[in-house]
């Protein structure tokens, strides 16, 4: 299984979030701040969140949960250059998990009510920043901004663990960078302790300080042992994946900046007896977890070997949208492929003891498209799937119209959004799994679902349906509203009527543009057509 994450470098585009300071906001992190203050102290009361006082009971099975980070941002320009952005992102449970797992749905709720109210306060500490240093920086951006960025490691029926990554420039030499791990139990939205996750502490305390004193010990504090000695067990970093744990020590914590983020991974394969047996267990049909761009992996090869990865992302100097993917596996590159795009999300995937490399990428006019890699090969020249769809993207806020992006952690349910163009361009969300033998995603539905709280259609004329569940059809009125539901993407938009009866619309498309529906032009029949260019 993994082992063995260096975080050399985090990747701006993936780091569009913000926990800010969380003064009692459950956080598991260090307790250093960055050394530029940015946010006004918190006064605000946050809401009481259980502490566990035992190990959750062993369950059958783990089983994932699905999770959404909703993105926030508030930037500010001036004659075309940026003054500030304050980026940030809130976890909140996804789809029918968000009922099934009430507690913590609230406690994320509840968090992001906080994050979104401190936003405002960070705005005004950095515009007052941003007006004393944009005097400096001549006709270019200022370099001012609050972001942080969560890469969830584990979401399941047991434990939810996050790694936070805030960073934040008022305009010193170098932005400050803060690592925090956020675990919360899945059943009660309590903050898991250390405590409640191992069997000895004093024990794992211990292998992490050996783990330190063997991978760093060229850039290392001279007094190193006494700071992490006197760091108390609440307020050490760490997150949980499936292999393990793996513990963060922030720059300026036990070395300096230049070393960046130190971690320490404590495997369960070699400690098994230290972890609570409901922890160990994976889900059967495999797991996944965000990885960043410049990440060294250390994974299982074949009889017992290990093989290293760094998984890079290159820009070229002539164009900000002109990448290449670089993979390397033990000390050679096994691709390099390139892409175009301004924004990547990277995922590491094992199903049936192999690994996979899930790349998702933006292009120009927000238009996605996944790419799945087998990192078992020892050449890769093109991807294993394409395929034009993104992860879900859903609206989660609205009244600011804010939206939160599906997180990936299970190959058997992803769930997709591929674009169509059915009426309107919009997003149609699709199951599928991923059938690692065949190489491909197998869609788990025959249709793709709609956003049914976008504007509905208003026919023009009286138009022939067939009415679903009746083997019927029906001539509805001119004036009726069409509610969206489904499509197969091509030939049929299923519709949801005033009276409550969902009816299919066919389409045709005869010798070209325009469809039409019932042979008469699709623009004739509707209003509240309209097709991206």
């Amino acid at each position: 299984m993994k082992k063995n994450w260096k975080y050399v470098l985090l990747l701006g585009t993936l780091c569009l979030t913000a926990c800010m300071e969380k003064p009692d906001v459950p956080a598991n992190g260090p307790t250093a701040v960055p050394t530029q203050e940015t946010v006004a102290p918190d006064t605000t009361t946050v809401p009481e969140v259980p502490k566990a006082t035992t190990a959750p009971e062993a369950v059958a099975e783990t089983v994932p949960v699905r999770i959404l980070l909703e993105n926030k941002r508030i930037v500010e320009w001036e004659d075309e250059r940026q003054l500030y952005a304050v980026i940030w992102q809130n976890p909140l449970m996804g789809g029918e998990d968000a009922a099934k797992y009430p507690a913590v749905s609230t406690v994320f709720r509840s968090l992001k009510t906080l994050r979104d109210k401190k936003s405002e306060e960070v705005v005004t500490n950095l515009a007052n920043t941003a007006e004393e240093l944009k005097q400096y920086a001549d006709e270019t951006d200022v370099s001012c901004y609050d972001s942080t960025g969560y890469f969830v490691q584990r979401a399941d029926n047991h434990i939810i663990s996050m790694r936070c990554n805030w960073n934040v420039n008022t305009g010193s030499i170098h932005p400050s960078n803060v690592v925090t791990g956020e675990n919360f139990s899945t059943e009660t939205g309590a903050m898991i302790s250390l405590s409640e996750v191992v069997t000895d502490v004093e024990k794992i305390r211990a292998l992490v300080k050996q783990t330190l004193s063997e991978k760093y010990a060229d850039c290392l504090f001279e007094e190193w042992e006494s700071l992490y000695d006197e760091t108390e067990t609440d307020n050490l970093a760490w997150t949980m994946d499936y292999d393990g744990l793996t513990f963060y020590f922030s720059p300026y914590e036990l070395s300096f900046y230049a070393a960046g983020v130190l971690t320490a991974e404590i495997d369960f394969a070699e400690e098994p007896a230290l972890f609570r047996d409901i922890y160990m267990t994976a889900p059967e049909q495999g797991w996944a977890s965000a990885v960043p761009f410049h990440s060294f992996m250390e994974l299982d090869g074949v009889n017992g070997t290990k093989d290293t990865f760094l998984i890079g992302l290159s820009k070229a100097e002539w164009d900000d949208f002109y990448h290449k993917l670089e993979i390397g596996k033990n000390g050679r590159n096994i691709l390099e492929y390139e892409m175009y795009a301004y924004e990547y999300k990277t995922y590491l995937a094992t199903v049936a003891d192999k690994y996979y490399l899930f790349v998702e990428e933006t292009t120009e006019n927000d238009y996605k498209i996944l790419y799945i890699f087998d990192l078992s090969l020892d050449c890769i020249t093109e991807p294993m799937v394409q395929i034009n769809a993104g992860f879900v993207t859903m609206r989660t806020d609205a009244e600011d119209y804010s939206y939160g992006e599906e997180v990936f952690n299970n190959p058997a349910e992803i769930y997709l959004s591929s674009r169509l163009d059915v009426f309107r361009t919009m997003g149609g969300t699709r199951r599928y799994s991923f059938d690692a033998k065949a190489g491909m995603l197998v869609p788990l539905t025959n249709f793709y679902t709609l956003d049914e709280t976008q504007t509905p259609l208003v026919s023009k004329i009286p138009l022939e349906v067939s009415v679903l569940g009746e083997n019927t059809s029906t001539i509805v009125p001119a004036g009726t509203e069409f509610t969206f539901l489904r499509s197969d993407g091509a030939t049929y938009v299923e519709f949801r009527l005033p009276d409550g009866r969902e009816c299919r619309v066919t389409r045709e498309d005869g010798d070209g543009w325009p469809y039409t529906v019932n042979g008469v032009p699709e623009e004739e029949c509707f209003d509240g057509i309209g097709y991206a260019g």
